[in-house]
């Protein structure tokens, strides 16, 4: 099984400053994005045009975003410490991403077909000695099982300067986030970092969430709660985004912000969309621009943009004729009142993109410089508290006892592992104690065996012609949570054509006419038969690939909780255990087990072949039906002949072998072709049935051994 293309990278360990492979060159338009304007294209005005950097302490500040970049790589924010950040939340189609590609400068895709599927964090650092350099990773979330984590941290990309490979980059980060245990999930909260170098570059970190939905079942709250993780950090500020699209009260992200404690204190809003909001709500949002509307004033106020529309991101528009285009909306229209009597870049506007720039970057380095003093308290506090907790456990322990105690932990690990592999399961497990019915392998493993085999009898068919019946009753009791389970994976696969038994003879006879080969006329060659079977049986490859991926996220849930079990009270040990010991060792086993089932699907391609007694018997009676019903057709057509001639008076006819011969449906080349196609399809449907019965219990019985 060939390996994702991000796997074969690997990432440096020298500090961040240096560890971006640098690249050469300018950074210039692209096709249907902002293009990367040089610094002195940055501002409009001639007061601000050496303004990129701002001056407010550019180096303490991004000694600042060091740190909180380091802590959080150490994993200080997982242990209870809220790190200082800025976070962009709002409503799907709000604008959102157009807010987050202004203030970085960044051209991530944007159309009407696509949204914000899991977070994003953008992190940007000013090196004077670098031209562009960048590093795209991904970081699992927690829920994540240790392989998944493992496997995902492996993604690496590198963006070009001009961005110009940036929808792939995301397109690659979305096929590796939405794969595994989410492989059928829309969202998800891991995190893809984009870190970017350069001497170009303003100092800046931002995270932005997924939108939230109105409308989507699940997903609502699925979107809602990676929301919730993000902005309850009471040391983040979030730019809450709303579209002047929409009225206030449809707005989703304002009930958010009021449901979650503490957020309206720490809230700046970003009003967008201005040029679309009509004149029964410019007046409104004005006002709430202000931050003059009661039940919405903010903490840091409100600031608006203009968004650009589809047709300026398709023309190439470079940052400074965007940035042109929103500064003259503003002096000719209604929002002109907003205004203020200093440079349209001033941070003392509450319009246009270069001052929200300019504010976003002095709130964040307030909040630094007024928050890490807080965070590192609270660290020693917790340092302090863990190294109590150390005294209390007593002196340290010899090497040799620790490594006793590992030992023995391992071993009941691994009897544990295989009794359960095997269905021999802690007396706790079976009383219903212990509540993780993932650690119950064997169950979930033969529930899986009975859902492939359902999924291959119900779904894997090509045709279900109405002559032979194909699925078989599975008698679920109407009550059975089976029969409900089941249906939730009948949307997963594609249902089978149906197909009346004249239909599909002539769709056999379609497919031998097309597949002829050295045969003579109306016979055809008996090797055709494996080539019908395997288009009827051509969805079988995509149930077993299916399935074989649920198999594995069922052994590696079952490993992690197994881990957990073991080493409850050592809860960085499974971690350790997993990353050093068993992700390439599991790693290896999915290989294995997916080149067992590549092998066994090839063997389907091979000519076909069978002593089955059952096969005789079905293509016996199938052919005795056929027969049957031809002698019915010959002896009618037979008696409606001698009905005829003495109804006309005439004499009794003699039995003529050609009028007998058509009747019985052999007497035309035609005819004789139609018969061989139909004695094709049933031989073949025979074939399927016998073949159906059995392939299920060797994929499952083969992979089942490459997995053990």
């Amino acid at each position: 099984m060939s390996p994702p293309p991000y796997q074969s990278l690997s990432r440096g360990h020298s500090p961040r400053h240096q560890r971006f492979p640098q690249s050469n060159g300018s950074s210039s338009g692209i096709p249907g994005s902002f293009a990367v304007p040089s610094a002195e294209e940055e501002f409009v005005e001639a007061p601000e045009q050496n303004s990129a950097m701002p001056s407010l302490g550019t180096d303490e500040f991004a000694r600042q975003l060091d740190i909180i970049d380091r802590l959080q790589d150490l994993g200080i924010g997982l242990d209870g410490v809220d790190l200082p950040g800025l976070a962009v939340v709002g409503d799907q189609s709000s604008g959102k991403s157009s807010v987050l590609a202004g203030i970085t400068k960044i051209p991530f895709p944007r159309n009407a077909d696509t949204c914000t599927r899991f977070v994003t964090k953008v992190l940007k650092r000013h090196d004077a000695n670098t031209t562009f350099s960048s590093l795209v990773t991904i970081e699992p979330g927690l829920d994540r099982s240790p392989a998944e984590q493992a496997h995902l941290k492996t993604f690496r990309a590198q963006i070009a300067p001009d961005f110009s490979n940036l929808p792939k980059i995301i397109d690659d980060t979305t096929r590796a986030i939405f794969s595994g245990s989410k492989q059928r999930q829309t969202f998800s909260g891991d995190v893809l970092k984009i870190e970017i170098s350069g001497k170009d570059q303003q100092p800046l970190e931002i995270t932005d969430i997924p939108g939230l939905i109105c409308n989507g079942g699940k997903d609502i709250e699925v979107v809602a709660n990676i929301a919730k993780t993000h902005i309850s950090k009471s040391r983040s500020i979030i730019l809450v985004v709303v579209g002047a699209g929409k009225d206030l009260k449809e707005q989703s992200v304002l009930e958010l912000i009021d449901n979650v404690p503490g957020c309206r204190g720490r809230a700046f809003g970003i009003i967008t969309k201005p040029d679309v909001a009509g004149p029964e709500r410019t007046g409104k949002y004005i006002e709430l621009a202000q931050n003059k509307t009661k039940g919405y004033e903010f903490e840091w106020g409100w600031h608006v943009l203009r968004n650009s529309s589809v047709q300026e991101l398709n023309s190439g528009l470079t940052w400074q004729q965007r940035d042109e285009i929103e500064k003259e909306f503003f002096h000719e229209s209604e929002w002109e009142t907003l205004l203020r009597p200093r440079p349209f870049q001033s941070e003392e506007q509450v319009v246009g993109i270069s001052s929200l720039r300019t504010r976003v970057v002095k709130l964040l380095s307030e909040l630094n410089q007024r928050e890490i003093p807080n965070v590192r308290r609270e660290i020693k506090q917790k340092l302090d508290a863990h190294e109590q907790r150390l005294k209390e456990l007593g002196g340290s322990r010899e090497p040799a006892e620790l490594r006793e105690r590992l030992l023995a932990s391992c071993n009941r690990l691994s009897q544990r592992a295989l009794d359960y592999s095997r269905g021999i399961y802690d007396p706790r497990i079976a009383k219903g104690d212990m509540k993780d019915e993932s650690l119950q392998l064997r169950s979930r493993i033969q529930e899986l065996c009975d859902e492939f085999t359902w999924a291959i009898h119900t779904f894997g068919h090509t045709y279900s012609p109405d002559h032979f019946p194909l699925v078989p009753d599975f008698d679920f009791d109407e009550a059975s949570q089976d029969k409900h389970k089941y249906r939730e994976r009948i949307n997963l696969f594609q249902t089978p054509k149906p197909i009346s038994q004249q239909d599909f003879y002539r769709e056999g006879l379609r497919f031998l006419r097309k597949n002829r080969g050295e045969e003579l006329k109306t016979y055809f060659d008996p090797s055709r038969l494996s080539l019908l079977f395997q288009q009827q049986s051509e969805k079988w490859g995509g149930i077993a690939e299916y399935f074989l991926a649920e198999f594995n996220d069922k052994v590696e849930v079952f490993l992690e909780h197994a881990l957990r079990l073991e080493f409850k009270s050592e809860q960085d040990v499974p971690g350790r255990i997993w990353q050093k010991f068993l992700n390439d060792r599991v790693t290896v086993r999915k290989d294995e087990a997916q080149e067992e089932l590549t092998r066994l699907l090839d063997d389907l391609q091979r000519p076909i072949k069978t002593h089955s007694l059952d096969f005789q018997m079905r293509t016996r009676n199938l052919r005795s039906v056929r027969t049957y019903s031809n002698v019915n057709a010959a002896i009618g057509g037979e008696k409606n002949r001698k009905n005829q001639s003495i109804a006309n008076g005439g004499a009794m006819p003699v039995m003529d072998p050609e009028s007998v011969s058509r009747d019985f449906g052999t007497y035309t080349f035609g005819q004789h072709e139609n018969n061989e196609a139909a004695r094709f399809q049933d031989d073949m449907l025979s074939y399927y049935i016998v073949s159906s019965s059995r392939t299920p219990t060797i994929l499952i019985a083969e992979t089942n051994d490459q997995n053990r």
